[in-house]
């Protein structure tokens, strides 16, 4: 890959070298250059339009056994379910009522799956004209085979790593084959599915040359669609950190930086933007990502009363009305957002360029802090003329609030904020020094 291709990579027999190099980097500067490369070459590539799909978790059962997983077989502590065909359908008529033009049915590896799946298909094509894909986990040619004949068009399977070893510690050594899903994702593009695939970030074991290693092996499969997310610790397994801070190998600012890699490596493709991003992080780390390579975002239209029981890691946030009390004009203003941030960011316009400070304005979080850090920072941005330097935005309870008040800084959660605290990070933030 040379640098008249737009690329931040200096040679092909250096890429992975070059991955490396990014992946280790810090300074703001550095990364500066890489967001702004991954945004160029996703505007040329897909344009600006965000794409927004409606995602149904159809059933929570599976068989497999991923350590990792909530879903997987041998968690008794989960209730489990499977929507019949005409409950499946009333969430894709609300898919289209959005304006979504992808459904995502969606479940762990359920061996018994409706046999009537196939025409709930055709239903859904039938009467929604919407697009179908599919993510059910790792499936028999025949079963997939059956599905895109009924009309689906992209079969999701995340490859995680490929790294034999890493893959075992993920799957506690029960895997034979721990690289069976590469030719089996190139089964599903021969059965004429556009293909998607990914990866996890910050797993324990994985080191930065096995992470670029993972992110050439995406260039490989050349995926229709790329998922690139962070890996989050099971609840019973050690600590688990809601928020991983900056230099953590599953941050926000990680996942990041291998979806700006990503974008280049697969200038084509559409890259996700999920629900495990805004779990690390918070709602607004999306926004982020269609500034840095990302143009595709997941609504969960799962059932509310489903929802809970198909959390396959803690503290699940995904986009959902309920996360915006119920109000579709406050969950279309905010998509509305993120379209236009992704527009700007393209332009290099001042707005892209401006520090987001979020802040919640739930109740709790109000009352211990952040009434306070409002006014602060209003003179703060005031005294020092940085209104123009400076986004604050205020957002809605996200279920925190035991570890408020709760501030996000350029996408990074920050609990039980200290307003001097908060004001000395944005003072001496890297992108707004001179």
């Amino acid at each position: 890959m040379s640098g008249d291709e737009g690329m931040v990579f200096s040679a092909a027999d250096r890429q992975k070298e070059d991955l490396i190099g990014w992946l280790r980097a810090t300074r703001a500067e550095k990364l500066e250059e890489l967001w702004h490369t991954a945004d160029e070459t996703r505007a040329q590539n897909v344009g600006d339009r965000v794409n927004v799909w409606g995602a149904i978790k159809l059933s929570n059962h599976c068989v497999d056994r991923c350590a990792f997983c909530g879903l997987r077989g041998d968690n008794r502590q989960i209730e489990r379910y499977r929507m019949d065909a005409s409950g499946i359908l009333v969430c894709a008529r609300q898919v289209a009522s959005l304006g979504c033009g992808t459904v995502l049915l969606q479940s762990g590896r359920d061996l018994q799956l409706p046999d009537d799946l196939a025409n709930t298909i055709r239903c859904i094509r039938d009467q929604t004209g919407l697009k179908v894909a599919l993510s059910l986990g790792e499936r028999s040619e025949a079963e997939l085979k059956v599905w895109r004949q009924a009309g689906a068009d992209t079969y999701l399977l995340r490859f995680l790593t490929a790294n034999p070893t890493l893959f075992r510690l993920l799957h506690q050594g029960r895997i034979a084959d721990p690289r069976r899903r590469l030719p089996l994702l190139a089964m599903i593009r021969q059965l004429g599915y556009q293909v998607g695939s990914g990866i996890l970030v910050g797993f324990p074991g994985q080191s930065h040359a096995s992470l670029a290693d993972d992110l050439g092996i995406l260039r490989t499969l050349d995926p229709d669609v790329v998922m690139v997310g962070p890996y989050i610790w099971p609840a019973e397994f050690g600590s688990w950190r809601r928020s991983p801070r900056s230099g953590d190998a599953n941050s926000v600012q990680s996942v990041l930086t291998a979806v700006a890699l990503a974008r280049q490596l697969c200038p084509n493709a559409d890259i996700v933007s999920g629900a495990a991003l805004s779990t690390v992080g918070s709602l607004e780390a999306h926004g982020l990502a269609l500034q840095r390579g990302a143009n595709t975002l997941i609504l969960d239209l799962t059932p509310p009363n489903l929802r809970d029981a198909n959390r396959c890691y803690p503290g699940r946030r995904a986009l959902v009305p309920e996360v915006f009390h119920s109000a579709p004009e406050e969950l279309a203003a905010t998509i509305t957002r993120w379209r236009s941030g992704a527009v700007i960011a393209s332009n290099c316009g001042q707005q892209a360029e401006r520090l987001r400070i979020g802040i919640c304005m739930g109740s709790s979080c109000f009352s211990r802090g952040n009434n306070r850090l409002v006014a602060a920072l209003k003179e703060l941005l005031a005294t020092e003329g940085l209104e123009q330097h400076v986004l604050l935005e205020g957002h809605l309870c996200e279920g925190f609030c035991s570890d408020g008040p709760n501030v996000t800084i350029d996408g990074e959660y920050r609990h039980q904020a200290d307003p001097a605290d908060v004001i000395k990070t944005i003072r001496h933030h890297p992108r707004l020094k001179a």
